[in-house]
């Protein structure tokens, strides 16, 4: 049962007293006010719609929205009559009817689209007449269907191939409730899962990409594999166990000198080991096989798309447009050329004309030889000074002069530091 402050959440009128007191008072006769019965069926049409939503449910029934919609007590008067009504409309329907409009059309809208209003509008009294099970708003379902698919592919699943999950039972062990069930049995009926009883076990055939699901003959012979390494395993971890047991048991026979008893428990020993490599051996050979089946799926999917290169390769190269291509390179090779003179012609230098370039030369070799002419007058003038310092050099070392005729020279520098020191 709903609380009032849980639907008040998503319908706010719940909470006007006045206002409620209106919209659960019995239906009055659509001729005497059209525009407040049209608001009536409105306003519960509506509700009906957000409390399914809200409660993630896929299907109701009359009595269990009866006892979601009490107030204070009270059910809604005119609920049966809103009901009837929506069926009529197409926002309620029969949940039998809804999962024959999902399986062969795809969808509610498109069902009743093919099967026209009036043949709908007829189902109105004949469904709340004889009280169907349940009843499904379809635009909510389609929603918690989407919500469920996903949950079904976050599980960690038996086996993965291609595009599908296989899961069992035991998997969905959190999707045991009703509603679950229900939206499993929504989802079979759009074809985007399957289910199969495979040796004794149901398996869930899911879709990853949302295409159609069906089993085969290969999904079959993969499961059966499957289900054939897990047996062994059981019975492989069995005999692990048995001949760690009996070996223990050699020992402890051989510790109290029973050497008999002891050999008895070593040949039983010997016969479980060879039984444990049978096994071992099966479970070899099993996953070989999965392999082998398994890698097939994969070259097929490489070999596909080598196909489907190959044809759009065959396809670019007999495009049209290559036929040409030789006019084409011409025509590049001719545009080249055109930008190689435009870019020699803006690069000439404009004052080539304006000024004779060989009167501009032999002015520079004129400047260059005044300019020689000068360093070499400098060379000369440097030269003749040298030569007179040379010659006055000579004479002054032929000059002789006695040491007695020259007098002693005495430095006033020397003189003052004689004098300081002491």
């Amino acid at each position: 049962m709903s609380t009032m402050s849980d639907i008040a959440s998503y319908c706010p009128e719940w909470t006007d007293n006045e206002r409620m007191s209106v919209m659960f008072a019995p239906m009055r006769h659509k001729e005497l006010n059209p525009e407040s019965w049209n608001s009536k069926i409105l306003f519960w049409g509506s509700l009906i719609s957000k409390w399914v939503l809200h409660n993630k449910k896929c299907c109701v029934t009359l009595e269990v929205l009866e006892k979601a919609f009490l107030r204070d007590g009270k059910s809604p008067h005119c609920l049966q009559e809103v009901v009837s009504e929506c069926v009529k409309t197409g926002l309620v329907v029969d949940q039998a009817r809804f999962v024959a409009s999902i399986a062969h059309k795809g969808t509610w809208g498109g069902w009743v689209k093919s099967v026209g209003w009036g043949a709908v509008q007829s189902l109105g009294d004949r469904v709340v007449g004889h009280n169907p099970s349940s009843l499904v708003v379809p635009q909510v379902a389609e929603k918690l269907m989407e919500e469920m698919l996903s949950k079904l592919k976050s599980v960690k699943p038996l086996l993965k191939l291609k595009q599908y999950l296989f899961l069992t039972e035991e998997d969905l062990e959190d999707f045991r409730d009703s509603d679950s069930q229900g939206l499993i049995e929504f989802l079979c009926a759009k074809k985007l899962v399957e289910i199969k009883v495979v040796e004794n076990t149901k398996i869930y055939k899911i879709s990853l990409d949302n295409s159609i699901v069906a089993f085969d003959e290969t999904d079959v012979g993969i499961i059966k594999l499957h289900q054939t390494l897990g047996i062994l395993d059981t019975d492989i971890e069995s005999l692990e166990d048995e001949v760690k047991n009996l070996g223990d048991k050699v020992k402890q026979l051989l510790k109290s000198n029973s050497r008999q008893s002891a050999k008895s428990f070593l040949q039983r020993q010997k016969i479980v080991e060879k039984n444990l490599e049978k096994k071992l051996n099966q479970k070899l050979n099993t996953e070989s096989i999965l392999d082998e089946i398994l890698g097939a799926e994969s070259n097929k999917t490489v070999v596909d798309s080598y196909k489907a290169g190959l044809e759009a390769l065959k396809a670019t190269l007999n495009d049209k447009s290559f036929e040409d291509v030789d006019d084409v390179m011409d025509e590049i090779n001719d545009t080249l050329m055109k930008g190689n003179d435009l870019t020699t012609t803006i690069s000439k230098n404009i004052l080539d004309d304006s000024v004779d370039t060989i009167d501009l030369e032999q002015e520079l070799n004129d400047l260059s030889k005044e300019d020689s002419d000068l360093d070499l007058s400098k060379e000369l003038i440097t030269s003749s000074a040298s030569n007179e310092d040379k010659e006055l050099l000579e004479m002054l070392e032929k000059l002789e002069v006695e040491n007695e005729l020259v007098p002693e020279i005495k430095h006033p520098d020397k003189e003052r530091k004689t004098m300081i020191a002491s």
